[in-house]
């Protein structure tokens, strides 16, 4: 007679509890949490695939490393295991203290793999690995919830890889895959909010809107709240709903107490389907060394939304003068501004910006800081000029696709 005894002291849903037999090779190491906790690591695969788990293992422990200085989690348990098989019908689950792979993302050696072979591996291990926290301690009340979790994790695993590697070529990266697949998705027939109202099976929810799109309004709830408020509100997220079952309106609450923000517009963004177009037009007075930007977004009707309200987006903007450096100014009207953001939160603001010396070229949206449709009265010089100057590497390359997209 055999048996295990599986002991997990932490509530957690029913779906995330998993059970594996099998005759299955093994490599092992450990990880010292922060508070000098040994925990006992596992990678689980078939036979004669064992040498080319050893990237997964480095990537697993770079990410438990990760999560405890950029968000201060610690692992809880005193085991973490990875199961890694060929006929896994899904991509991987996050199940608690137990991930289930397919192994085309645990597998890597540099013989065969890619670059962006690793790169996947070290991305996907590091997702399933923060859902510790983010979906597993802290679940979703019910599945219209879905995105608290994927949305945020994926916004997790994007900031581990954006540190692991090159923060600028990541976020391009990012940003073509939400063009090519969500941007599609919210301007066809089967465009959908973030957080949905209806469904028909509960495999529909696994979107690129819910996943992609959820991990930009974590990214623009940082921007708006900068890097203290965001993490005062990850920790008091934290700290609040361990071991419960939260909803979107849990969340943000969590930001609005911890930094006095009014959040309610901002939701809107759970709520609305579509990707908005934001409308830019600026102009130079010389004499008066204003510069007068004028900022208009909507939203065309998806189906069963009809008529759109105005968001809350942030601009992330610079003014870049002749020599290439951003241009200061003594004062600013029309809209808030906190630091190198715009709070663009009417259908329509002009901006007029005083004491600005000479005529700049403006640099919208960097760091794509708001997932919408950018359109910006540039011409073929000042895009090659910020393609030369621009401080913002994001914006550079956005230069480069609309030259070369034009006639």
């Amino acid at each position: 007679r055999h048996y295990a005894i599986w002991h997990d002291p932490f509530p957690k849903p029913a779906y995330l509890f998993a059970l594996v037999a099998g005759d299955l090779g093994l490599i092992e190491d450990s990880f010292t949490t922060i508070s000098v906790r040994k925990v006992a690591l596992q990678i689980w695969c078939e036979h004669g695939r064992e040498a080319r788990c050893a990237y997964a293992m480095d990537s697993l422990k770079r990410s438990m490393r990760w999560d405890e200085r950029a968000f201060g989690r610690e692992y809880d348990l005193d085991i973490f295991m990875i199961v890694a098989v060929s006929d896994f019908n899904m991509g991987a689950m996050e199940n608690k203290g137990l991930n289930i792979f397919n192994d085309k993302y645990v597998l890597a050696d540099g013989d065969t793999a890619t670059d962006f072979d690793f790169a996947h591996v070290e991305g996907v291990i590091a997702h399933e690995y923060f859902h510790n926290w983010t979906g597993n301690r802290i679940t979703c009340r019910d599945w219209f919830q879905l995105c608290l979790k994927e949305g945020l994790t994926v916004w997790r695993d994007q900031e581990f890889s954006s540190d692991m590697r090159s923060r600028p070529v990541k976020r391009i990266s990012d940003v073509r895959t939400l063009m090519a697949r969500q941007f599609p998705e919210d301007g066809g027939p089967l465009a959908h909010p973030v957080r949905p109202e209806v469904y028909a099976e509960i495999n529909n929810f696994y979107t690129a809107t819910v996943y992609e799109k959820g991990a930009e309004i974590v990214g623009m709830l940082k921007t708006l709240l900068g890097a203290n408020g965001f993490r005062a509100g990850m920790d008091l997220y934290f700290r609040r709903h361990d071991g419960q079952a939260v909803t979107i309106e849990d969340f943000l609450a969590a930001f609005a107490d911890a930094t006095g923000k009014d959040l309610s517009q901002f939701k809107l963004w759970y709520a609305q389907a579509g990707t908005p177009e934001l409308d830019a037009q600026g102009e130079y007075d010389a004499r008066a060394k204003t510069y007068t930007l004028r900022l208009a977004q909507q939203t065309a009707p998806t189906p069963g939304q009809p008529v759109k309200q105005a968001l809350h987006i942030p601009v992330r903007f610079g003014l870049v003068g002749p020599n290439g450096a951003d241009l200061s100014y003594e004062r600013a009207e029309g809209a808030t501004i906190e630091g190198d953001v715009i709070h663009l939160t009417d259908a329509s603001q002009t901006v007029t910006f005083h004491g600005v010396s000479s005529p700049p070229v403006p640099s919208l949206l960097r760091g794509f800081s708001a997932p919408v449709k950018l359109a910006v009265g540039l011409s073929a010089d000042d895009l090659l000029f910020l393609l030369r100057t621009d401080a913002d590497p994001f914006n550079r390359w956005q230069a480069a696709q609309i030259l070369a997209s034009r006639d």
